[in-house]
């Protein structure tokens, strides 16, 4: 009742005609079927999220990302990328779509922090977030091309390389052996709670990354005089870059 008489007979005169050239057309429908069904899959925002799945649980284990770099990459795809060309499909996703929300990102003054209620205005725009985009735009197109998404070497990012300029590295300022005293005089009457203090003074002493710091635990600890690797910190290889336990005196 729902397909009229016209619609039936066109439906049968399409169903002839592929008769005539020799298709079942019972299986051109499942087909057809099939192909609806893997685009509604291909999109780039599964995709990339497939691609970031990967990453975490795939490959050699000191190369996987850490459960920490992985929420950022999403966080930065659901949003700046996810709104505009998440639901479109792989292949349709180019230059044109891109460009734009990249650059926006790139002049991007205004920031607003998770950990704070006011919005912050920088001295220039986020051009290292927005090459980072691009970065991972590519590295998404590349894996739908093994998955069979795209044709191989289909990346539309190598049109945007002069849309964002690279900015020039400036390294921080080291401290100089005689400007210790100043620091250690100044952090005792800087305005910062004691947990700040205190993990300024561990970073200078033990030099580990501000994230294996912030996550200690006391169980990763043995300060027993007696140990036999003499007082140390553990820091487990799931908290390291490389994914190897590291001993730290």
């Amino acid at each position: 009742p729902q397909i009229s008489l016209a619609a039936a007979r066109q439906a049968h005169e399409q169903a002839r005609e592929l008769v005539a050239k020799g298709i079942d057309p019972g299986v051109a429908r499942k087909a057809s079927q099939q192909k609806a069904l893997a685009a509604a899959e291909n999109t780039f925002q599964k995709v990339a999220l497939d691609y970031i799945t990967k990453r975490t649980s795939k490959g050699e284990v000191d190369r996987r990302w850490t459960e920490g770099y992985a929420k950022k990459v999403e966080s930065i795809f659901r949003r700046e990328l996810f709104p505009k060309v998440g639901a479109m499909a792989i292949d349709e996703v180019g230059t044109a779509e891109l460009a734009p929300l990249i650059e926006a990102v790139a002049e991007r003054r205004k920031v607003r922090m998770p950990h704070q209620k006011k919005i912050r205005i920088r001295t220039r725009g986020a051009t290292t977030t927005a090459l980072h985009i691009r970065q991972l735009c590519g590295a998404v197109f590349r894996h739908a091309a093994t998955k069979g998404f795209v044709t191989y070497g289909y990346d539309p990012t190598w049109g945007l390389k002069n849309v964002v300029a690279k900015p020039s590295v400036k390294h921080n300022n080291f401290l100089q052996l005689d400007q210790m005293n100043e620091l250690w005089r100044g952090l005792e009457s800087v305005a910062a709670t004691q947990q700040v203090k205190i993990s300024v003074e561990l970073l200078a002493l033990t030099f580990v990354r501000t994230s294996e710091l912030r996550s200690a635990e006391w169980i990763e600890f043995d300060l027993d005089p007696k140990a036999k690797l003499g007082p140390h910190w553990r820091i487990p290889a799931h908290k390291t870059k490389k994914r190897r336990e590291h001993l730290v005196p």
